[in-house]
């Protein structure tokens, strides 16, 4: 059985996959050697939310958008994501909750979409430099003085 997190009430981050696929219900579940199985399922709002990790999100990216990034190249792809960071940059300015998530949307999406064509795997790279702990500093957390 999954270890349990502090409210006792689903599997720690990491360990389970929660699908919340326009169902009513949420399945909970745990992968092991002989795949995914189901721990419990509990009633929830409907919603069109799935939670994945970084690279099954830089998958579902290369799989809608990579060969038209690639055409694109790298500068075409890198302007769209400096873009995109700007329009960000625009919504945090004002006080619309909606647009702002779409745009943080927006600029993981272009970042994955150049990882892509770089040949970058993100949940590696991140990982690698920031291992739970400030890649500066080696704190956790960060104890740099600024």
């Amino acid at each position: 059985m999954a270890p349990k997190n502090a409210n006792n009430d689903l599997p720690p981050i990491g360990f389970c996959i929660v699908l919340l696929l326009g169902s009513k219900y949420a399945q909970n579940l745990r992968q092991d050697a002989s795949g995914l199985t189901l721990i419990t399922a509990r009633k929830i709002k409907p919603t069109s939310v799935k939670l994945v990790q970084i690279h099954e999100f830089q998958e579902m990216m290369k799989r809608l958008y990579f060969k038209r990034d690639s055409e694109r190249g790298i500068d075409g792809t890198y302007n769209w994501l400096v873009d995109e960071v700007a329009e960000l940059g625009e919504e945090l300015k004002g006080n619309d909750k909606e647009a702002t998530e779409k745009e943080f949307a927006d600029v993981i999406a272009w970042l994955a979409s150049l990882a892509n064509i770089m040949g970058i795997d993100l949940e590696k790279a991140t990982l690698t430099k920031y291992n739970d702990k400030c890649p500066k500093c080696q704190g956790s957390p960060c104890q740099c003085t600024f």
